[in-house]
């Protein structure tokens, strides 16, 4: 919630969620944010799962990827679609790769500005 209230908030033009099971992207779309939402995975089976989630275009991502590569990613998939451009928000939910806790492990919200 905290992450489409943030999107709501600052007026973002994109959610991109990072998900390996599926699960954190079926949160956000729970609450039909008016932001796109891009989810990124590493799982073929989650990728396919994702989109038939409300308002999720899903694809595929390196199962090493930072956050930071991740978002990178998902901005230059918006722009190829046309969904953001030059200032625009977008806000990035995911869970920190530290393999510390096990299952959903959504822990991390970042705003970022599109350059």
């Amino acid at each position: 919630y905290a992450a489409v209230a943030t999107a709501r908030n600052l007026d973002a033009s994109l959610l991109v969620v990072g998900s390996t099971a599926g699960f954190s992207a079926r949160m956000v779309s729970k609450f039909r944010p008016q932001a796109n939402i891009i989810a990124l995975t590493p799982l073929e089976r989650t990728r396919r799962r994702m989109q038939i989630y409300w308002g999720i275009t899903s694809f595929m991502a390196a199962m090493d990827a930072t956050v930071d590569e991740m978002l990178e990613q998902a901005i230059e998939i918006a722009k190829e679609a046309g969904i953001s451009k030059q200032g625009d928000a977008v806000i990035i939910t995911a869970g920190s790769p530290n393999g510390l806790a096990k299952g959903a492990n959504t822990n991390l919200i970042k705003v970022e500005r599109i350059k």
